[in-house]
């Protein structure tokens, strides 16, 4: 039985989510852990507050020299990049044609208001969010899951959130896999037995069952924590030192970051 949207959209993802959740080996490295991390976020801060389209290209551009830099596989940057661009024009083309409709009476037609408003706010605001995401997904490529959090741990984030974060992370594919599961045998159960065009109403009662295999698998993650003493607060905190490169790449970041905002 061939695989339904639905759960290709679901198994999509998953595979973007599980991106975050890499590990990476305390492997040869051009710069320190904190230094990567404070620049990225820097950029990530910088680009969600940029003006015009150029400062996400640059980002975009910058992004490309950094991961060929960093030997990072370009194929996860891309995934992220590719889903947040959907996601975000999913949201951003039904408010310009809505705010075109509204103003056609006052300024023109539908069409040269709707060109204006893509132009002027649509097409800047995805690739922001485009550029963001790369920059976030490169960060998280470049450390790891755990070495992100002991990172971040050192920054003074509170632990209690990061070890939810790291939680949600890890899990929330494994749920979102378990649904397809789900959601296969149902649809394989009920196609047998109906009508197709009432099979869609009918798997609304795979919520159940998702629900109860939550419950279950989280009572099975608490008791396994307690078991073994394990705590947020045990989450180690990076205590790498910071050379004179560090430096440099920190300060050339920091200055690109001041630019993006400016420009």
């Amino acid at each position: 039985m061939p695989k339904s949207l639905l759960s290709s959209f679901l198994n999509g993802i998953a595979d973007v989510l599980e991106v975050f959740s890499f590990e990476r080996k305390e492997d040869a490295k051009l710069f320190d852990d904190r230094s990567i991390s404070i620049s990225l976020l820097m950029l990530a801060i910088a680009v969600s507050f940029s003006k015009t389209i150029y400062s996400p290209l640059i980002l975009l551009l910058l992004v490309a020299v950094l991961t060929r830099l960093f030997k990072v596989n370009v194929r996860y940057t891309l995934k992220v990049a590719g889903v947040t661009a959907i996601f975000v024009i999913g949201v951003t083309l039904p408010m310009a044609l809505y705010q075109a409709y509204l103003s056609c009476d006052v300024e023109g037609g539908l069409g040269a208001n709707l060109i204006s408003i893509v132009s002027d706010v649509a097409i800047p605001l995805i690739l922001r969010a485009v550029a963001a995401a790369t920059v976030v997904t490169l960060m998280a490529q470049c450390l790891g899951l755990t070495r992100l959090m002991k990172v971040l741990r050192g920054l003074r984030f509170p632990p209690k959130l990061l070890f939810i974060l790291m939680l949600y992370i890890r899990y929330i594919p494994i749920m979102l896999r378990q649904l397809v599961k789900l959601l296969s045998a149902r649809e394989a159960r009920l196609l047998s037995k109906s009508k197709v065009k009432n099979s869609w109403f009918m798997l609304s009662t795979v919520t159940g069952s998702l629900l109860i295999i939550g419950f279950e698998r989280a009572f099975r993650l608490q008791m396994a924590l307690k078991a073994r003493g394990l705590h947020y607060d045990l989450i180690p905190t990076y205590s790498g030192k910071i050379s004179l490169p560090d430096l440099v790449f920190m300060t050339l970041m920091l200055g690109l970051a001041f630019v993006l905002v400016l420009m």
